[in-house]
């Protein structure tokens, strides 16, 4: 599977998980975005190394939280509240096929509810 595709398929299977909390997948920028009128909560994809289709497709992932107000104020450099990087806590991925992305998407589910969703019920 190309990286984009692949992208594509893990972004669809969170956004299905977390949309009843509001996250929509982006798919031209490749993240999940739930948008508040104080916040905005992303779950960012980013490639790592040289993504080989059907062998390796490197997938780094950072969860991020924005103020809304400073943002609006043009504060950018106050403006983001929280920011993990998940790829610096085990969170490297190899999402070349279904099964690598089966269980990429698992360990990511995890990491989701442990470091962001504590901080949207905080927040919000």
């Amino acid at each position: 599977m190309k990286a984009e595709k692949a992208f594509t398929v893990i972004g669809r299977k969170l956004e299905k998980e977390y949309k009843g909390l509001g996250f929509k997948y982006f798919k031209t920028i490749q993240f999940l975005r739930k948008r508040t009128k104080k916040f905005d909560y992303y779950i960012l994809f980013s490639p790592f190394l040289e993504n080989l289709p059907d062998t390796f497709t490197g997938l780094w992932v950072t969860v991020m939280i924005q103020d809304r107000i400073l943002l609006k104020k043009n504060i950018y450099a106050n403006s983001e509240i929280v920011r993990m990087d998940l790829w610096k806590m085990g969170g490297q991925y190899n999402i070349a096929n279904e099964t690598l992305i089966n269980d990429a998407f698992i360990d990511l589910k995890n990491k989701i509810e442990d470091y962001l969703l504590p901080y949207i019920k905080r927040l919000e």
